[in-house]
């Protein structure tokens, strides 16, 4: 039992660590970072988006890398694990972006709900499936 419950608590932090370094990826822009968050055959239904993790990432660098700058935090609220090596974690996410030219930039910040099925594969835990949806979008 005592080995168990120190599993998921491991588990559950290498979960949480995930989003922190989606924060990261979206903070550079960096795509292979971002791409190392989902295992290949990933799905991804992001706002308008739909199809393959990989497909999501090569649209969404595009509007990263034209915005000024993208600073977030997002967090998993909860984590359910559905078995050793399948969860199902539920996050928001606030997001500040600058995009424009620096002589007229514009702000705006996003909240975001994620719903993210994982899997650990070969001791590792990735994404497999991720719902996103934009809760507000808000001009500051």
């Amino acid at each position: 039992m005592a080995d168990d419950l120190s599993a998921s608590l491991l588990d559950g932090q290498e979960i949480r660590g995930l989003m922190d370094r989606y924060c990261l990826a979206l903070f550079n822009a960096d795509a292979e970072l971002l791409l190392s968050l989902y295992w290949p055959d990933a799905v991804e239904e992001h706002g308008e988006y739909r199809g393959t993790a990989a497909g999501f990432v090569a649209h969404f660098m595009l509007v990263l890398r034209a915005r000024i700058g993208t600073v977030a935090t997002v967090s998993y609220r909860s984590i359910d694990f559905t078995s050793p090596t399948e969860a199902v974690a539920f996050g928001f996410g606030h997001i500040v972006t600058v995009a424009g030219p620096a002589n007229d930039a514009k702000t705006a910040l996003i909240a975001t709900h994620y719903r993210d099925e994982l899997q650990k594969r070969d001791g590792e835990w990735r994404i497999v499936r991720r719902k996103a949806d934009m809760l507000v979008k808000r001009a500051i």
